[in-house]
């Protein structure tokens, strides 16, 4: 599975700061944003990343966008090699849900 830093192809000795994540409750969605540094500290891109998934845990659109440090798209890729960790959490997700009848605050 490739790390963040292997997908957007940075340079040996530059850093990713991760700036946010947010999930969807049922882990349908997932959007993340990164800062990239050079070694001295330099704000070179950020980048955005998605992820949105189908109820039975397929990707249907991912992808990510590297922006310059004002603002500009400078890249963009997308099948995002990471989304076999949240396929399997959707899974999980799924099978709780139907253990449950499809309610969330069932007892």
């Amino acid at each position: 599975m490739a790390r963040f830093e292997e997908v957007f192809g940075m340079p040996q000795g530059h850093t990713l700061k991760q700036t946010y994540f947010r999930s969807s409750a049922n882990g349908s969605r997932d959007r993340w944003m990164h800062e990239e540094y050079d070694a001295q500290g330099t704000l070179v891109a950020r980048y955005e990343s998605w992820m949105n998934l189908t109820i039975n845990g397929f990707a249907h659109d991912d992808g990510w966008k590297k922006f310059s440090p004002t603002g500009e798209i400078v890249a963009t890729g997308g099948d995002l090699p990471i989304k076999a960790l949240t396929r399997s959490r959707v899974r999980r997700l799924t099978l709780r849900d139907r253990k449950f009848g499809g309610r969330r605050n069932a007892r």
